[in-house]
């Protein structure tokens, strides 16, 4: 390859009003040409730089962009999960159970509860025990006030009662008899004085349970009118129609 000499000024003196020039070293175009193509192998290197740091910097706030994304989505999910539960926690508080069914809307209403079997008897509560009696509309001894132990809770039981008189069982010898009490009993003996009302799933009428010992109301004998009819614990059946009521609410 030809080599092209370049006169560069290293120095100039005066001699005599002219200038001498002395020529510098020769540099050869290879140098040249390999000093130009490093120097635009530097800067695509210095740009790719630039562009993968940029690139670098999209990416990570990318990263923190979606990370957040994902907080908030996670976030969302863990609230809507609680809304869920706390929703259906509200929804089984309201639901009933099937043995004590009779709607709380009902606390401190009077009612007359007479038999399914025989329609024409009511539980009494006049005279000297709780029994059955003719159904008579007018007869105060039959209007029974519904109140719920525990008016602020949907799931509580329930007392029966007349004038203060509360609808109870009581334990004699290893029996228990229909009774009513003056009085609401305390510690574990006010159980015998609560009652689960609830709807009978087998047929119409619902079935008293004793809260104190299980047992359910059942009257007997209530066939003939006029005379009375005694209220007896059973078992719970909700099956046994002699266990069935009406209630009428007022």
């Amino acid at each position: 390859m030809a080599t092209v000499r370049r006169l560069t000024t290293r120095h100039q003196t005066f001699n005599g009003g002219h200038a001498e020039v002395f020529p510098n070293d020769y540099t050869s175009t290879n140098e040249i040409d390999r000093q130009t193509r490093l120097a635009e192998k530097l800067k695509a290197e210095k740009d790719a730089a630039r562009r993968d740091a940029d690139e670098l910097i999209t990416l990570r706030a990318l990263k923190i962009s979606l990370e957040a994304d994902v907080s908030r989505a996670q976030q969302e999910v863990k609230t809507l999960r609680e809304s869920k539960a706390a929703l259906e926690s509200r929804l089984q508080d309201q639901i009933l159970e099937p043995k004590n069914n009779l709607d709380p809307v009902y606390h401190g209403r009077y009612a007359q509860i007479h038999s399914t079997q025989a329609p024409h008897f009511a539980v009494d509560l006049g005279g000297e025990s709780a029994h059955g009696w003719p159904l008579n509309l007018e007869n105060p001894s039959q209007h029974l006030k519904l109140e719920k132990t525990d008016p602020n809770y949907r799931h509580s039981s329930w007392t029966i009662s007349r004038d203060g008189n509360y609808l109870e069982f009581i334990q004699e010898d290893d029996d228990y008899r229909a009774n009513k009490c003056g009085y609401r009993r305390s510690m574990k003996e006010k159980e015998l004085q609560e009652w689960y009302i609830g709807c009978s799933r087998v047929k119409g009428g619902f079935v008293l349970e004793n809260v104190g010992c299980g047992y359910s109301l059942l009257i007997q004998d209530a066939w003939a009118v006029g005379g009375g009819a005694k209220l007896r614990p059973e078992i719970p059946n909700e099956g046994d129609i002699r266990q069935l009521f009406r209630i009428s609410i007022w």
